[in-house]
């Protein structure tokens, strides 16, 4: 039996882990265990002996606790940190925006307001994306080409309720190499209403946005009001 199964017999609530990721937790505790074999060895003087004895500070008791449950309780602390660090996604949110990374790659974007175009697009550099993010009144857009554009890529969004909007990208959609352009309007007197927004995955680096009138033409995904719990799907970019 090993560490993460004895973590599992305990009762820890942990939740169940593919095989990729025991393994990985497995041999990160293994590294943790080889580091300790550098710890220097005690010596000790002619004539002395190796007796240990437990030091106890007045008004405490002896420890009850044997060095096999010791043992086990930093085995099972030690495995909760491994999988913590496995499991845990990454996650930035401002009152403007929050981007959260899925276990399985998928990257979900929600914009609230339609403000600090570079914060979001640093967020997204975060979790593995490489973006170009710029946000225009409603009526304008970026001036194309930008860059050698890859083939159409297709997204779900949505436009909650309570305005902004909400997209995920998919695992793979954005490759090494490429940028995501994400260009979307807003209604200047309120930024939290979207009126548009176009994206397109294109190869290498975008260049700067240069705002003209918006023909409303291709690359558009227009986000239309629903009610919550519906997701739409978008037209694909670039089509």
């Amino acid at each position: 039996m090993n560490e993460i199964d004895l973590l599992t017999m305990t009762g820890a609530d942990v939740p169940p882990l593919p095989d990729a990721s025991r393994h990985r937790i497995h041999a990160l505790l293994l590294a943790k265990a080889r580091a300790t074999d550098s710890v220097p060895a005690v010596t000790f003087a002619p004539g002395t002996t190796r007796e240990r004895r437990p030091v106890h500070t007045p008004g405490t008791s002896p420890s009850r606790h044997s060095p096999r449950r010791r043992l086990r309780a930093a085995v099972l602390a030690g495995t909760a940190a491994a999988i913590a660090a496995v499991t845990v996604p990454f996650a930035f949110s401002t009152p403007a925006f929050a981007v959260r990374k899925l276990p399985d790659g998928t990257v979900t974007v929600r914009i609230n307001e339609f403000l600090e175009p570079k914060k979001l697009q640093a967020s997204l550099r975060d979790a593995g994306i490489r973006a170009e993010v710029d946000y225009l009144p409603i009526g304008q857009t970026c001036r194309l080409p930008r860059g050698t554009r890859t083939a159409p890529i297709r997204l779900t969004a949505e436009q909650p309720a309570d305005g902004g909007a909400a997209f995920r990208i998919p695992s793979g959609q954005v490759g090494p190499g490429q940028t995501l352009v994400l260009v979307a309007t807003f209604a200047e007197n309120n930024p939290s209403r979207s009126g548009s927004i176009a994206m397109s995955v294109i190869d290498g680096t975008a260049s700067p946005c240069t705002a003209t009138p918006d023909p409303a033409g291709a690359g558009t995904v227009t986000v239309a009001p629903i009610g919550p719990g519906h997701t739409p799907q978008g037209t694909p970019a670039g089509s």
